[in-house]
């Protein structure tokens, strides 16, 4: 079942991420994760969104999620190269199976 990582991110120094976002996006594809959604303004429809930009990553499952998130690569190399670079929020969520899909809320 699909999971989805998303990432909430308010930018306090644009200098560093150009190196962030390249090591970052290969680590994602290495573990089969790919974007949905890429550094995206978000519309706030409802509500207050207290974020500059979100950005929402697929992987095949959480184990898959897990296994990026929790890997060497990403906790002792990838991860520190945002420090410093702003706020972030991030979210893990399994998808729904088929069988449980509904078409009203």
């Amino acid at each position: 079942m699909t999971a989805y990582l998303f990432v909430l991110a308010r930018a306090a120094s644009p200098d560093g991420w150009d190196r962030y976002r390249t090591e970052v996006a290969d680590c994602v594809a290495a573990h089969g994760g790919r974007y949905l959604v890429k550094r995206s303004s978000a519309e706030a429809l409802e509500g207050d969104f207290q974020y500059q930009r979100l950005t929402c990553f697929a992987f095949d499952d959480m184990q898959a999620l897990h296994a990026f998130w929790h890997s060497d690569e990403y906790q002792k190399r990838i991860k520190p190269l945002r420090e410093g670079l702003g706020e972030f929020d991030v979210w893990a969520a399994p998808g729904i199976d088929e069988s449980e899909r509904e078409d009203r809320i």
